[in-house]
């Protein structure tokens, strides 16, 4: 369930006094705490299509970045590279207030883009210590699809094993 609190603004004979930024609060059923999810970010709908390929059971917990969006679970990230390599602006501002719970981070790129290809993955592997759960084209395959369910399986059984 995503609690959403709009932006409020009083105004007084012209003045603007108090404004409470929008933001987004994700609450967990009880039992839920600490439970690893998937967060994503696309923007031109192919890590979407991705995550959608996966057809996770709904008591995953699946969410796609919204500005202002807090995750209080550990969480892998699966994101797209913009640019000539660069990791989206809304990822790493999403990142700047979440990155604690970060497990891993997987990309999406294209293979045109030779080194460059998928490259957020890895800038965001080194700014806060990650590994990278994998690299896939576009919308991925198949086999990246079950790749990434398998990885995603080994981090999940080691947050709760070290719990």
């Amino acid at each position: 369930m995503i609690l959403h609190l709009v932006a409020l603004a009083i105004t007084i004979r012209g003045k603007q006094i108090r404004t409470l930024a929008s933001f987004f609060i994700l609450l967990y059923p009880w039992g839920r705490e600490n439970e690893l999810e998937i967060v994503f970010d696309s923007k031109t709908g192919n890590v979407r299509r991705f995550i959608e390929s996966l057809k996770l059971p709904e008591e995953v917990p699946v969410v796609m970045i919204e500005p202002g969006l807090h995750i209080l679970n550990p969480f892998v990230l699966v994101t797209y590279t913009t640019g000539f390599g660069n990791a989206p602006a809304t990822t790493l501002e999403f990142l700047k207030s979440n990155h604690v719970n970060l497990k891993a981070v997987a990309a999406s790129g294209n293979k045109i883009w030779g080194n460059n290809f998928a490259r957020s993955a890895d800038i965001i592997s080194d700014m806060y210590g990650v590994p990278i759960l994998m690299k896939f084209e576009m919308s991925g395959m198949p086999d990246d699809v079950e790749t990434f369910k398998e990885r995603v399986q080994n981090i999940r059984y080691e947050t709760h094993r070290t719990k």
